[in-house]
């Protein structure tokens, strides 16, 4: 394994680890369905403007490693508003085999860097097995709930940002550690873009006026770890 490959992998892993653990701690919490992603908007816009201030910093480095944090946290915020919606959360169980199954992918991805077929077709490659992965959880749909199967579908665009990572052109460790910087804003922006379209029901902003009443919130007085877990 390269040591690019090594980098995004480590990183993947941890990010992805980040973003579940912020998804179910905003989970315990009686919000409205806006809340999480308009945070992980917030979130996206402040870290992504401040790493375009401090992209020519030499001590840039440290700076990427806040922005890969703020942007996993973004991300499992955002997602946990779908859930809200749906009025109904994966189990924390089911988050932790899709993390395993997710980082295992990510392995033998690496792993496959080094035959030639894959030094040679670089994008190719990387198109064909992400569309592999993107079909069997389409076809493990069939034999899951569409909670499980919606939160593996946001991991996979996380998954993607982040494999996209190996081929990006670096000449040196420092600018892989901003093509990881690239893959983390470009995941929180895809999550939020993705989980608004579907919690706003084609009704875009218009839905943002129920903000502050109840009709969007789960009962207070259950934890959504005891109901409607699946």
């Amino acid at each position: 394994m390269t040591k690019k490959c090594l980098s995004s992998f480590i990183t993947f892993i941890f990010f992805s680890a980040v973003c579940f653990i912020s998804m179910h701690l905003m989970l315990l919490t009686d919000v409205n369905k806006y809340v999480g992603v308009g945070i992980g908007s917030g979130i996206l816009v402040i870290a992504f403007v401040s790493y375009l201030i401090f992209r020519e910093n030499r001590k840039l480095k440290g700076w990427i490693f806040l922005f890969l944090i703020a942007s996993a946290i973004g991300s499992g915020l955002a997602i946990s508003s779908l859930y809200v919606y749906l009025g109904k959360a994966p189990a924390m169980i089911h988050s932790f085999c899709i993390w395993i199954t997710y980082t295992i992918l990510f392995l033998i991805y690496c792993l496959f860097v080094n035959i030639p077929l894959f030094k040679h077709f670089p994008r190719i490659c990387l198109a064909v097995y992400g569309l592999i992965v993107l079909a069997g959880g389409i076809v493990g749909i069939i034999f899951s709930s569409k909670i499980i199967f919606s939160l593996a579908l946001m991991m996979f665009v996380l998954f993607m940002s982040y494999l996209a990572t190996i081929l990006a052109r670096s000449c040196n460790y420092s600018e892989h550690h901003k093509s990881l910087a690239w893959a983390s804003f470009i995941g929180l922006f895809l999550v939020v873009i993705i989980v608004f379209i579907v919690i706003s029901d084609g009704n875009g902003l218009d839905g943002i006026d129920d903000f502050g009443t109840g009709d969007n919130y789960r009962d207070p007085k259950k934890n959504p770890y005891e109901f409607d877990v699946i």
